[in-house]
């Protein structure tokens, strides 16, 4: 199954961390939590590959 691009707030980090256990519960991959990122590493350039890579691409506000 092709994976999940899910853009979200910092805010909202539990929130996603719950959804992310879920969906994985269900076989549904997510992309990679751009927040592993260091300072000093090529932000755009991962997140438009992250999003390219996707199959589905959503924003998450509970």
């Amino acid at each position: 199954m092709a994976h999940l691009f899910l853009s979200h707030s910092s805010a909202d980090d539990g929130f996603v961390q719950e959804l992310r256990e879920g969906l994985a519960n269900l076989g549904q991959p997510m992309g990679t939590d751009l927040r592993q990122l260091k300072g000093g590493d090529p932000l755009w350039s991962e997140i438009t590959a992250a999003i390219q890579a996707a199959a589905r691409t959503t924003a998450a506000t509970p």
